[in-house]
């Protein structure tokens, strides 16, 4: 008995964590609960109690490495082995507080297993990247051997008993297909938004021209940020850098520690590049900067902004500050050249990056994992229904 979509619309449940992820949890569930009955469940945030016990559990030498683990932001993400159990659990507690009549359940990240009896419904996963790539970009001390075998094991047990896996890149999907031997065909790429309403109109004022907005600005490259400022100082006078999320005094360096919204779209505004030198992360900034026309520069194998950066903006190979600022040099000196991306970057970030464009994308995915479920929860529905009318 199949459904009519104008009349009742499919029941989801989504599983994400207290404080959200990528910073996107709050916008996507506003656009898909206009195609669907969503249930949220937020697994609640580790107590200071939990995290001390995985700190002490985690223990190993030498010594300086592991409290380096612990004050490194790179490894303070919860992928510890306990934690990921513990979440599991009380994902579990949660699946099995509603009624079970649900279609599909939507997982957002691979940090820890639905839980319950997954027979239940299927669940389809929305990952930004892989315990897999990250070990591949992040030093060895950042996951310790046996921890990581074991938290790779969970992680693939997860991906593989999945309907679908949807990622935010091709790099993400390359890994859950070639590190968790994932069948292709049950993987998606549908890319990740940001909500256009969030970036105000503006008249691009170009006043800066390097712009960095990150959480972390020593592990997001800031040293070899700042490195090549200096350099391309030395070549335009004029250029200036403004940083988001740290505090760093320097002549000509603007800086911030935070910055409330509104004030933070200013500063896409009157920046010509948004620069990110780090291994991983900053697809959120980079979407809301190309939105106000800000070009991207980035490591090409960041598997957040690396295909973007290649597509749009500027691709680096490594991070060679002399390179690094004779391209900066190049494009900033290029006022044509600069226009035609600046206006390109505006025009895919409207096009291709907001929820309107990825939502659908996700939709079809939970559609074709659901379809082999919904009858029968539909069934069910209607008979209860049908009892209470009688």
């Amino acid at each position: 008995m199949k459904r009519d979509r104008q009349h009742h619309k499919k029941r989801a449940i989504v599983l994400t964590q207290a404080g959200g992820f990528s910073g996107i949890d709050d916008d996507l569930i506003r656009h898909l609960a206009d195609r669907w009955e969503l249930r949220v469940c937020r697994l609640p945030p580790t107590s200071r109690a939990q995290r001390a016990a995985d700190i002490i559990g985690s223990f190993s030498w030498p010594m300086a490495r592991w409290k380096r683990r612990f004050a490194d932001r790179a490894s303070r993400r919860p992928k510890s082995v306990e934690g990921f159990r513990r979440r599991t659990r009380c994902a579990g507690r949660m699946l099995a507080g509603t009624d079970g009549e649900y279609d599909v359940v939507l997982q957002i990240s691979a940090l820890f297993a639905p839980g319950g009896d997954r027979t239940a419904a299927p669940y389809v996963l929305y990952i930004d990247m892989t315990a897999a790539q990250a070990c591949r970009v992040y030093p060895p001390w950042a996951f310790p051997e046996r921890e990581r075998d074991e938290w790779l094991g969970l992680e693939g047990d997860v991906y593989r008993g999945a309907a679908r896996v949807l990622t935010f890149n091709q790099a993400a999907a390359d890994s859950v297909c070639r590190d968790y031997g994932v069948p292709a065909d049950r993987i998606v790429t549908v890319g990740s938004g940001f909500e256009p309403s969030s970036i105000p109109a503006g008249v691009p004022q170009r006043e800066t021209g390097m712009l960095v907005v990150s959480n972390d600005f020593a592990r997001h490259g800031g040293n070899a940020v700042l490195e090549t400022f200096r350099e391309v100082g030395r070549r335009i006078p004029q250029a200036g850098l403004e940083i988001v999320g740290a505090v760093v005094e320097e002549p000509g360096v603007i800086s911030h520690l935070r910055l409330g919204r509104t004030a933070l779209q200013k500063a896409y505004w009157r920046s010509s590049t948004l620069i990110n030198l780090g291994p991983v992360g900053g697809l959120q900034s980079t979407l809301e900067g190309m939105a106000c026309g800000c070009v991207p520069v980035a490591l090409r194998t960041n598997p957040h902004v690396g295909a973007i950066a290649s597509q749009y903006g500027v691709a680096l190979d490594e991070v060679r500050v002399e390179k690094v600022a004779s391209l900066l040099t190049q494009l900033l000196l290029d006022e044509k050249g600069m226009r035609q991306k600046s206006e390109a970057c505006r025009n895919a970030a409207h096009e291709l990056y907001t929820w309107q464009a990825v939502v659908p994308r996700i939709d079809r995915a939970l559609e074709e994992a659901a379809d082999p479920h919904s009858d029968s929860v539909a069934e069910r529905r209607f008979e209860r229904e049908l009892a209470e009318w009688t």
